[in-house]
């Protein structure tokens, strides 16, 4: 029963993985090239062939001497679909163009080679390590003919829909047209929630630290949060704070808190923005507002008080320059002002009367 358990466990944590998998695969969506100028070196493509149903599948998966495939919807010469994320994957794989014209390379990134055609008696298509070209023309149509540069005779790259499954190998001749389909690139894009306002704060001392929430899909470099007078930030509430933050994202994106303190050095109002870019966004602004004030002096003891004077005492304040001292004399239960000492400078924490 104890071992019974144990497997039911197992199950379980396998079953709450795979599912873990799933919620983080990504859709892409690919578009049909109709021209050689398509043709992009580090651009990612889906091979495409269509049997006589006019139903689509793209290549998939490397076999011993050829590539599997995989059915795909083709709507508005556009195939959106999660491409594979592994060499034993069942979805379609991946192909990044490299090399130049008429001697282009076909790169399988998750298998980690290179297609080549790889006999002149059989219809092999392999992937090996080692670079092999292809020349590669695009008809308005969309038919692409792709002719590896290897040497055997079979070697152009179509697909073969009677075989069953289908599959997509290379040829001398016969066999339906294949196509490419090229990774639309989005846009990379920022975005950010608000920053509460500090409100007034004496100067000299710190307030916060207040947070937004920075976001960003699609990212090709790194995200820079730029520098503002009065504030600095950190992306841990209690880890250090700078001037300014450089953020790398994973995978193209990022979802990061920003923590920001304020520090004001003088009198005035620091209302501004900080400006948040990454290369290829449109930059965005987060409002950070803030008033910088004096404090209020802190009285201590009077001294050497007598019937006709004292000495007033004070602590100094950061940023006065100087301080306005009022003297009452009470008259029953009345304050009356009777002097009014306001030429103390802040070089002197305190005053006498």
């Amino acid at each position: 029963m104890k071992k019974l358990t144990f497997l039911k466990s197992l199950l379980l944590a396998a079953g709450l993985l795979a599912g873990s998998v799933a919620a983080n695969a990504e859709t892409k969506t690919y578009t049909l090239i109709t021209s050689n100028s398509q043709l992009e070196v580090g651009a990612k493509y889906l091979v495409v062939g269509m049997n006589s149903s006019n139903a689509y599948f793209a290549m998939g998966l490397q076999n011993a001497n050829n590539r599997a495939s995989v059915s795909v919807t083709v709507s508005s010469n556009s195939i959106s679909t999660e491409p594979a994320a592994s060499s034993t994957d069942t979805k379609p794989f991946e192909i990044t163009l490299g090399g130049s014209t008429d001697s282009w390379t076909l790169y399988d990134p998750l298998n980690t080679g290179y297609l080549y055609a790889a006999s002149s008696s059989k219809n092999y298509l392999r992937t090996q390590t080692t670079s092999t070209t292809w020349k590669i023309s695009i008809a308005t149509d969309g038919k692409a003919t792709m002719t590896s540069n290897s040497g055997y005779t079979h070697n152009i790259l179509r697909f073969n829909s009677t075989n069953n499954p289908p599959l997509f190998s290379c040829y001398s001749s016969g066999q339906n047209d294949v196509y490419l389909y090229k990774l639309t690139a989005s846009s990379p894009t920022l975005s950010a929630t608000t920053l509460a306002s500090f409100g007034e704060v004496a100067i000299g001392t710190t307030a916060g630290p207040k947070s937004f929430t920075l976001t960003g899909s699609n990212l090709t470099g790194n995200v820079t949060v730029g520098a503002l007078t009065g504030f600095t930030y950190s992306t841990t509430e209690t880890g250090t704070y700078a001037n300014s933050l450089t953020l790398t994202p994973s995978s193209g994106s990022i979802n990061q808190t920003i923590y920001v303190k304020f520090t004001p050095t003088a009198v005035q109002s620091y209302n501004g923005n900080i400006t948040i870019s990454s290369q290829g966004a449109t930059s965005i602004n987060v409002a950070a507002q803030g008033s910088g004030i004096l404090a209020a002096p802190t009285a201590t003891a009077a001294t050497n008080v007598s019937a006709t004077g004292f000495t007033a005492n004070w602590n100094a304040v950061t940023g006065a320059t100087g301080y306005k001292l009022n003297v009452y004399t009470k008259t029953g239960t009345t304050n009356i002002l009777s002097e009014d000492f306001s030429k103390f400078t802040a070089g002197q924490p305190n005053g006498s009367a």
